[in-house]
């Protein structure tokens, strides 16, 4: 019995072959994942308008208002603080804001907003955020989330369609 090959040419095949390889990088749809902490990041990381006038938690005769007026006198006698009062963060000029970052993981398939802030959970996590920063108009990560989390999920679909029927 004889040997006999036979080659089968596709044309196109090297075409094909290019698309099966962009299509298993998917470039463009890790580009937008990226791009997408990015867009969040920036509501993230926004500081709330000045707010004039009496902080409504100091006055009153609620236990809450009590208390922190004691914790005001207290720091005063003790030094840490002055009159006219400074706060820390107003020092710290825009300290959280800009330690909000944006790293890609899982090899460009996920982003990570993240920050090294200690107190930041304290202005902008909604199960943590006290009543101060929740009424002077700090955001929470999870109210950005639940603001722009559907355009997220749009515009990465859009980059995978786009990647998908690239000719």
């Amino acid at each position: 019995m004889t040997n006999t090959n036979y080659k089968i040419r596709i044309e196109g095949m090297e075409d094909l072959l290019k698309k099966l390889k962009s299509l298993e990088s998917m470039k463009r749809v890790k580009a937008q994942v990226h791009q997408s902490a990015i867009y969040l990041q920036g509501f993230i990381k926004q500081y709330p308008g000045v707010r004039r006038g009496k902080n409504p938690l100091l006055y009153g005769k609620s236990p809450q208002a009590q208390k922190m007026r004691a914790g005001f006198f207290y720091h005063l006698k003790a030094g840490n603080i002055t009159v006219p009062y400074i706060r820390g963060a107003a020092v710290q000029s825009h300290k959280l804001g800009q330690s909000w970052t944006v790293r890609s993981t899982n090899s460009g398939w996920g982003a990570t907003i993240g920050t090294s802030v200690p107190y930041a959970r304290l202005v902008q996590d909604a199960e943590k955020q006290t009543q101060y920063h929740q009424q002077t108009g700090w955001v929470t990560v999870q109210d950005v989330i639940e603001q722009h989390g559907d355009e997220v999920i749009t515009r990465i679909t859009d980059a995978l369609q786009r990647e998908v029927s690239e000719d």
